[in-house]
């Protein structure tokens, strides 16, 4: 059983915040409307959002150790070591020996990079139909807004605090299904 502790500020049960109004719940909704939105791409490539995500984890960051890799997703070493397994059994990642001869490097294949490359495209469309209800400043609001909270999360293996992948990922929005700008 859960006890308060003196330390703890006191708790009225009468005015509680309910769980839909909170931050987190509300970023997880989000969340979990884009995924929805690119679940029918995803299965019928036998992919979910997590295994595109991974993807593009070890595509931004060629040479990344298994253990890094883990700890960037926040998920459990031996589930990344499976989803490992399974995409070099796959032919999406490979495995190139790294400073000793323990560690092993990840890397995308060409084939890793045409799969990210097509379900990029779906995330990106699910995410513009999500936010669909903001004009493009609202969203370009939000964005750098929650940069902002992400900056003040100093995480030490972001390395994207700068926002640079904003343009990039911008840069792809303005572009049509054959690769030229909108």
């Amino acid at each position: 059983m859960y006890t308060i502790s003196s330390s703890e500020p006191s708790i009225n049960p009468d005015v509680m915040i309910k769980i839909e109004k909170t931050l987190c719940f509300r970023l997880m909704k989000v969340r979990r409307h884009v995924v929805e939105e690119t679940k029918a791409e995803f299965t019928a490539q036998d992919f979910t959002f997590d295994n595109y995500v991974l993807l593009v984890v070890v595509g931004d960051h060629d040479g990344l150790s298994q253990s890094n890799l883990a700890r960037r997703l926040g998920k459990d070493k031996n589930v990344v070591a499976r989803l490992v397994d399974k995409f070099e059994g796959m032919g999406l990642i490979e495995r190139r020996p790294a400073g000793d001869r323990r560690t092993k490097a990840l890397h995308l294949t060409e084939k890793g990079r045409l799969v990210v490359a097509s379900q990029q495209r779906s995330v990106l469309e699910g995410e513009k139909r999500v936010t669909s209800v903001l004009t493009p400043e609202e969203r370009a609001t939000l964005v750098s807004l929650l940069d902002k909270v992400l900056r003040g999360r100093a995480d030490p293996d972001d390395d994207n605090a700068d926002g640079d992948d904003d343009a990039r990922m911008n840069d792809t929005q303005d572009t049509t299904a054959s690769g030229t700008k909108k």
